[in-house]
């Protein structure tokens, strides 16, 4: 019989900036001021996120919980020495001193494995989040774990099952107040989760064409080594657009599934699947779709990683 299945998306090259653009608006949209533009669209360089946009580059986090607050990530695929200047050059509206980043970036060479900004706007104050991901392609993957730890204070967590994907220090005021690590799993083969993640996982589809069921977990860790939460983000690898819209179409279920409840999150996106306007050029898909548990296992929200493709 003949294979019906539509072919891998050909389009290449940049996105368009406006395309950009309008994925950074969902920041606008969830509260934070268009006074913070300037400096944001300095730091993220919407240009250069449009020309490696395909490769991955930059997320606005969709937190579908009532008390929702924005966050957006952006990484250095394809720049890594000049996305650390950008970064740095921000340290003041970050909250960062010059010479606690000199030493941070010296923990890992630019360009081995992937560097990664996020930004949280809390009630609290900004929240920033400074990783080093792509672990799996990294020349010391573990003694970069260690060397991180042993830089803010935190003792090393034992090693988990999967493969070491991401580390994460949390920083808001200029102090680290926490640590993350992100393993890479394969949940249609048997692990142990907490009971939150298991069912998650079990409510999860197999990705339509390879048949697989990846993910990150995750914990997060005070600064004293004690996991205070845990995280599952799926990995939708949503390639073409009718992948995407089989994500989209999976996050609508899970959130009604989960029973969690729903915030103006929902109806923003929505909005931005229905009405993106660059569908001839780009697709807007969700990279990540994260369900976020307290430390007891209970589900708490489930947060898109919303992206452009």
């Amino acid at each position: 019989m003949r294979d019906k299945r539509p072919g891998p998306d050909t389009r290449t090259g940049p996105v368009p900036v406006d395309a950009v653009l309008g994925l950074l608006s969902l920041l606008r949209s969830q509260g934070v001021p268009s006074s913070e533009d300037l400096w944001l669209h300095a730091l993220v360089s919407p240009a250069r996120c449009a020309e490696f946009m395909r490769a991955f580059k930059l997320d606005v986090s969709l937190d579908l919980h009532p008390d929702a607050t924005p966050r957006f990530s952006v990484n250095d695929t394809g720049e890594p020495e000049a996305f650390r200047r950008r970064v740095s050059s921000a340290h003041h509206r970050l909250g960062l001193e010059t010479p606690w980043l000199t030493d941070f970036w010296a923990l890992s060479a630019a360009g081995d494995g992937q560097t990664t900004l996020s930004i949280k706007w809390e009630a609290s104050g900004m929240r920033v989040g400074l990783y080093f991901e792509e672990l799996h392609q990294h020349s010391d993957a573990h003694g970069c774990r260690k060397r991180l730890c042993d830089f803010i204070g935190v003792p090393c967590p034992p090693v988990r099952e999967g493969v070491l994907g991401a580390i994460c220090v949390d920083i808001v005021g200029g102090a680290p107040m926490g640590y993350k690590e992100y393993y890479m799993v394969d949940l249609n083969q048997a692990m142990t989760l907490p009971e939150g993640l298991r069912d998650y996982a079990d409510r999860l589809s197999s990705h339509p064409l390879t048949g697989k069921k990846r993910a990150l977990h995750a914990t997060r860790h005070d600064l004293a080594g004690a996991p205070c939460g845990h995280k599952m983000l799926w990995m939708t690898e949503a390639t073409r657009p009718e992948l995407a819209t089989w994500a989209w179409n999976a996050v609508l279920s899970l959130q009604h599934d989960l029973g969690l409840p729903s915030g103006d999150n929902l109806r923003r996106m929505r909005r931005i699947v229905q009405g993106w306007r660059w569908s001839e050029s780009c697709y807007v898909y969700p990279d990540l779709v994260s369900l976020n548990t307290d430390t007891e296992g209970r589900a708490e929200r489930l947060l898109v990683y919303t992206s452009v493709k």
